[in-house]
């Protein structure tokens, strides 16, 4: 997806420098570069991000810091990305689309685990889920006594 969003910035860069000379159109060059340097130099962007997530990850205790480190990475890179002004939105859509879907697998890995770890099955670790939230909107508290 990424080489071809650079081939499509490629072909227009002629388009782009013509536009350029016509005043009126000077901010849609400008965004184009911006977009086409923002495209270009996720991957480094990218490449930073995992190498910090990565030596963060080796000292984490735990196997579940170690993932959830992982998991934000994304956010992390996108972060970055803004503070440099290097945002790009041709594909901020699908970025977020499996983002989101990443972390809703995550979250039933992480649950079927705790299931199994208490000696359910992944069936019998949802109802239980299931039967807590039920209780908890009915009676305003939650499975440890809490508010």
């Amino acid at each position: 997806m990424r080489s071809l969003t650079i081939m499509i910035f490629m072909i227009l860069g002629p388009v782009m420098v013509a536009l350029y000379l016509i005043p009126q159109t000077k901010d849609i060059t400008l965004g184009w570069i911006r977009e086409f340097i923002g495209t270009v130099l996720v991957q480094a962007v990218h490449a930073i991000t995992f190498f910090l997530i990565a030596v963060l990850s080796i000292t984490a205790d735990g196997t579940i810091e170690s993932v959830m480190l992982y998991v934000i990475f994304i956010p992390v890179g996108e972060a970055v990305k803004g503070i440099f002004g290097l945002t790009n939105n041709t594909q901020g859509a699908l970025g977020k689309a499996t983002t989101f879907s990443g972390l809703a697998a995550l979250g039933g890995v992480i649950g079927a685990t705790k299931g199994a770890i208490s000696g359910k099955s992944v069936s019998g670790a949802l109802q239980s889920m299931k039967n807590g939230a039920q209780t908890g909107a009915k009676t305003g508290k939650s499975d440890d006594g809490s508010n």
